[in-house]
């Protein structure tokens, strides 16, 4: 039988003023850490360390650096969790201003957010460009009455004023060709894409080789099913964009190199020409006016 003595009474002692240091240590630390959040949520607040003035610049109208400074200024209201001011220059909602602004103003196409200082803020925003005119298709059919006008991405900014209809080449898809882009807050089809990005990239490469060939374009037109453009004597060119544009386009010159059509029918005015089918290949379909 094995025996065995009593635990000494030092060593009691020593596990018990260990445990009670780890207690105080424990403590102490809990009282530093409410210190420091609770001094920090005061200082986050303080003036000097929170965006006090908002600078807009970028060719920017009163009425939207108004509209812009404002929304900047409602991002940063309250604070994070009830502790730390949501305007303070180290915790302010960089990616929140910029989201906002870009959802609330279709015709913004990029807004940067930097601070200047720790009580100053800088917004600097560009606007969108017109590359072309998109309308809905036929007064009596068109789900929305006005023309607008769309950047070189596809995307919807404004309404077109009406000198437009002769400067800027126009895009008809109906409400069915309108692509959500993900931030659009303004009422449709503002904010939206007039066409996908692949069927847009198509229309401008399609656009660009003809006027390469001195062939000027009018408009493009996605509507019941038809893909068409336009030429600017009237001439109609019948397309499926199903078909890369090189392949098109040889389809186009063979037809062209033809005594059948000549590029004069699709450049004079006028044009006895209507239009010129180039859906089937090889095989090119035509029809002159009587």
């Amino acid at each position: 039988m094995r025996l065995f003595g009593h635990r000494p009474l030092r060593s009691l002692d020593m596990q018990r003023r260990r445990r009670r240091r780890r207690r105080l240590a424990l403590a102490a630390a809990t009282f530093v850490g409410a210190a420091a959040v609770v001094g920090g949520s005061w200082l986050s607040s303080r003036p000097d360390f929170t965006i006090q003035t908002i600078q807009v610049s970028g060719s920017v109208g009163s009425t939207d650096a108004s509209a812009i400074r404002s929304i900047a200024q409602e991002e940063m209201q309250g604070t994070y969790g009830y502790l730390f001011a949501r305007a303070n220059f180290a915790f302010y909602p960089k990616g929140g201003i910029r989201e906002r602004i870009l959802d609330s103003f279709s015709r913004i196409k990029e807004a940067r957010v930097e601070l200047l200082s720790p009580t100053s803020l800088a917004i600097a925003v560009s606007y969108r460009v017109p590359a072309f005119r998109w309308c809905g298709g036929a007064p009596e059919e068109a789900a929305f009455s006005d023309c607008y006008v769309a950047d070189d991405r596809g995307v919807i900014f404004g309404i077109a004023p009406a000198s437009y209809e002769s400067k800027l080449f126009t895009i008809e898809s109906g409400e069915s060709g309108l692509r959500a882009r993900p931030l659009s807050a303004e009422p449709k089809p503002l904010g939206f894409y007039a066409l996908s990005s692949d069927s847009l990239a198509f229309v401008v490469s399609f656009k660009n080789e003809l006027a390469a060939r001195g062939i000027a374009v009018s408009s493009a037109r996605f509507l019941d099913g038809a893909e068409e453009l336009t030429l600017k004597n009237g001439v109609r060119i019948l397309f499926d964009m199903r078909q890369p544009v090189p392949v098109v386009m040889n389809t186009l010159d063979s037809a062209l190199e033809t005594e059948a059509v000549r590029t004069t029918d699709l450049t004079d005015t006028p044009s006895r020409l209507e239009y010129l089918d180039v859906r089937f290949g090889e095989r090119v379909y035509y029809k002159y006016a009587q």
